[in-house]
């Protein structure tokens, strides 16, 4: 019999696997993201975002996601990017997965620190890595 304590946490990390953010509003739980509230929303944008000055002129639904776009990657390949499901073969919108969302992550660190993007990328089969540089690059 498996003790409880090992069933317990195995629950709670499991509940962690499973958690997928809307790109639409933003992951309140990433640290570097922080809420703003537009037309009635609330978002949680890039902490860039939120120190640029077009943000406060951004009146429309448009100069939001525009500006939007420049700063939040998960939001604009959900918003911009169609690929193909290899289960059914329809077209959907690019939502990045557990996996994408860490490399991401990785990405704009360098991105934002200045550094040039390197990567070497082992076996990347089956969990999206390829498609994710691909459209990362685009």
């Amino acid at each position: 019999m498996i003790p409880r304590d090992i069933l317990i946490e195995n629950s709670r990390r499991n509940a962690a696997l499973s958690h997928t953010p809307d790109p639409l509003t933003g992951d309140e739980s990433d640290s570097d993201r922080r809420p703003y509230s537009f037309n009635g929303t609330t978002y949680y944008l890039p902490s860039a975002m939120l120190a640029d000055s077009r943000l406060g002129v951004a009146v429309s639904e448009t100069d939001f996601a525009r500006l939007r776009f420049r700063y939040d990657f998960p939001f604009w390949a959900v918003s911009c990017v169609v690929i193909t499901d290899k289960m059914t073969s329809a077209d959907i919108p690019f939502r990045l997965n557990r996996p994408q969302r860490r490399l991401v992550g990785l990405l704009e660190a360098e991105r934002r620190a200045g550094r040039p993007l390197r990567l070497i990328m082992l076996k990347a089969r089956q969990w999206g890595g390829s498609t994710l540089i691909q459209i990362y690059f685009a």
